[in-house]
């Protein structure tokens, strides 16, 4: 299990996640790509009403990278900026998860203008709370809540930043202050545009069960088992080995290995039945449907039989 550590975000600041600045907005911004970023929308409203893009950049080891954006989908506040002769190194790029909302710690990394000035990245330790149904008029979907002690009276700087699992991919774009925590809109809302620039080289993860390390997710227990395997192979020895038959033929049993001619052809002719069986129950189904709809029209509507046939 990969762990996101102190180093890694460390790594991360200043290459992967760097400061957005548009005319007296600041915000944070983060690589999906060589030339691309992710970014809250709000973040880059001046460059459209001032239509100057040397006015639109970010900051990347303290180098100026002008940028442009368009939009990525109506109702959701995130923009896609697209690098101006600047090339980021593969490596600086985070991947990006679509997945449906966990309760699991996750980090928001982020330059904020209350601490930092906006030059310096702060960490912010969050936990999902509670996702939104009515988003779209938000602009985000998922509301988190604090675990830090850091002391902070404004968010201001970090709209635009990833929110990161433990695995260090991206699973949402911080957008908005909401009742003194934040608010982030989930990559699972804006996949399908995603999908359409992955030629670009953004790397877009739809396997949520594998990066699910909650107590009882898939990722915890490969993990467990991972551990349970190295710790028996430690202590196995080949000469002290002992067989056991009957473990082994229920085993391959289970799994279907092995298996003799007659209980193969059992096995066939099993799944033959259930599939006939499917597909003669669907063609029952609409028999007895039609049947029901003839009575119906005959004696239901014409105020007939009104007890004993009901509509369905």
């Amino acid at each position: 299990m990969s762990i996101l550590s102190s180093s890694h975000i460390n790594h991360l600041a200043e290459n992967a996640i760097v400061p957005v600045e548009c005319g007296t907005h600041h915000g944070t911004s983060f690589f999906i790509a060589p030339s691309l970023l992710l970014t809250a929308r709000h973040v880059v409203l001046d460059m459209r009403a001032e239509e100057r893009s040397e006015l639109f950049y970010v900051i990347v080891n303290g180098q100026k990278v002008f940028c442009y954006y368009t939009d990525v989908k109506v109702n959701v506040d995130v923009a896609l900026l697209h690098t101006i002769d600047f090339t980021q190194d593969k490596k600086y790029c985070l991947p990006l998860l679509a997945g449906s909302m966990i309760t699991q710690t996750l980090d928001i990394l982020g330059y904020p203008q209350e601490i930092g000035n906006g030059i310096d990245y702060f960490n912010v330790k969050v936990e999902n709370c509670k996702e939104l149904q009515n988003f779209s008029t938000k602009g985000f979907n998922i509301v988190v809540r604090r675990l830090d002690n850091n002391l902070l009276n404004s968010y201001c700087g970090f709209s635009g930043s990833p929110v990161i699992n433990q695995n260090g991919q991206a699973i949402g774009v911080v957008t908005d202050q909401f009742t003194g925590t934040l608010g982030y809109s989930s990559i699972l809302l804006i996949k399908e545009e995603i999908k359409n620039i992955v030629s670009s080289g953004v790397t877009l993860i739809e396997d949520e069960e594998s990066a699910d390390n909650t107590d009882i997710g898939l990722q915890t227990s490969q993990e467990q088992v991972r551990k349970a395997v190295e710790q028996a192979h430690s202590r196995y020895h080949a000469n002290l080995h002992q067989d056991n038959e009957e473990l082994d033929k229920q085993l391959n049993d289970y799994c279907c290995i092995n298996l003799k001619p007659h209980y193969q052809k059992q096995e066939r002719e099993r799944e033959e039945l259930c599939l006939w069986f499917a597909k003669d129950s669907k063609e029952t189904n609409n028999v007895i449907k039609n049947c029901i709809s003839v009575v119906k029209k005959k004696h239901y509507n014409s105020g007939r039989h009104k007890s004993f046939i009901r509509p369905i």
